[in-house]
């Protein structure tokens, strides 16, 4: 869903790294016992990773989200909906484990439909066939993907 951003007194802005800043007029000053949360220019850091078309936005993520390999910035959710393109997967769960060369890798959990056996190769040539080589997952594991009460992968 993209939306328009702003207002009478509000502004709004997506840095270079595709994170949206918002600053205006009125706002509060900042959280008890903590840094300010705005730049010295009083932009305040949404943390909303955004894609933009025209004037308006959508929120595809969260920068404590974003997995990190190797400078290049990848949403789970990306790797999560490829796995679920596969007939076999009920559930999948992305997240970035540390790597001591390219600072984070991509790894998944998946879990398989009710009767459904899959292998981790079959999952790689999955991944190879959707994915651009960058974001294949380093790690394929299988088991259950929790989901909490507000059907939320936790």
């Amino acid at each position: 869903l993209f939306m328009k951003v702003g207002g009478e007194g509000v502004e709004a802005r997506v840095r270079g790294d595709g994170v949206l800043e918002i600053r205006a007029a009125n706002r509060m000053i900042g959280y008890l016992n903590a840094p300010s949360p705005f730049s010295e220019d009083g932009w305040y850091d949404t943390r909303d990773v955004v894609e933009t078309k025209g004037e308006f936005i959508r929120i595809v993520g969260r920068t404590s989200d974003v997995i990190n390999v190797g400078g290049q910035k990848i949403l789970p959710g990306e790797i999560e909906r490829v796995a679920l393109l596969h007939p076999g997967v009920e559930l999948a769960a992305a997240w970035g484990g540390r790597n001591p060369i390219t600072g984070e890798h991509i790894e998944v959990t998946v879990q398989p439909r009710p009767g459904e056996s899959l292998t981790r190769e079959d999952m790689m040539r999955h991944f190879r066939a959707h994915l651009p080589p960058g974001l294949h997952p380093h790690r394929v594991r299988f088991g259950e993907v929790a989901v909490g009460h507000r059907f939320k992968r936790l």
